[in-house]
């Protein structure tokens, strides 16, 4: 197993969690959030991984052990291909981190070694606890989405109906109450297409853009 350095202290900073040496660059373990799962970077170059090249990947906390596909990343700082490491949300590593004594890594094609996890608790913690939370987000925006894409359906078969009570209408008696109903059901249908743009921007891949060139003048 490699030793750490003593220095080296686990810190969130709302954004990553690190273990490292506070105020350098020295570390060799961080991660941070992303939509439905962890992205944790290990510093430590594992032999023949290339940019973009994969290599197998075990990590073990206490009774915990999970095996993942890592991805190579050049690092600038240390100038080196390192392994990216993709974690489900859910996946229990996490937990156990905050648990555990060592977190021990197996990187294939070169020795295990452990990275303490002595004083992580309130750091891992937090972490843990602002992953959760971007899980619940995520899961609110969509379930958003497929409510509003499932009362499309309803939605335009009320105002197929309206609109045919209106063309069928002999007087204000029934026009006047119809043309509420599709007022309403068009300003409706404007509010479900501005919701889905909104979760297409948050969950989605965002709007395609095309660039070109526009006469700002004129």
């Amino acid at each position: 197993a490699l030793a750490a350095s003593s220095d080296m202290r686990w810190q969130f900073d709302g954004i990553s969690l690190t273990h490292g040496v506070p105020q350098t660059d020295d570390s060799d373990f961080s991660a941070s959030c992303a939509t439905g799962k962890t992205m944790i970077y290990l510093h430590h170059a594992a032999p023949g991984l290339g940019d973009g090249g994969s290599v197998a990947v075990a990590l073990a906390a206490g009774a915990f052990s999970g095996r993942y596909a890592g991805h190579g990343v050049m690092s600038d700082e240390v100038g080196a291909v390192l392994p990216e490491v993709t974690v489900p949300s859910g996946d229990g590593l996490v937990d156990a981190m905050a648990k555990g004594q060592s977190l021990r890594v197996t990187i294939e094609g070169a020795p295990a070694y452990d990275i303490s996890l002595l004083g992580s608790h309130a750091a891992v913690a937090r972490f843990a606890l602002i992953d959760e939370l971007q899980d619940g987000i995520r899961f609110n925006e969509m379930f958003t989405a497929m409510l509003g894409h499932d009362l499309r359906n309803p939605l335009g078969a009320i105002l197929t109906a309206a609109h045919v009570v209106a063309r069928r209408a002999n007087g204000d008696i029934v026009a006047k109450p119809v043309s509420r109903i599709l007022a309403s059901g068009e300003r409706m249908a404007r509010m479900i297409d501005q919701l889905l743009d909104f979760t297409r921007l948050r969950v989605g891949n965002g709007f395609p853009l095309t660039p070109r060139n526009v006469d700002v003048v004129s």
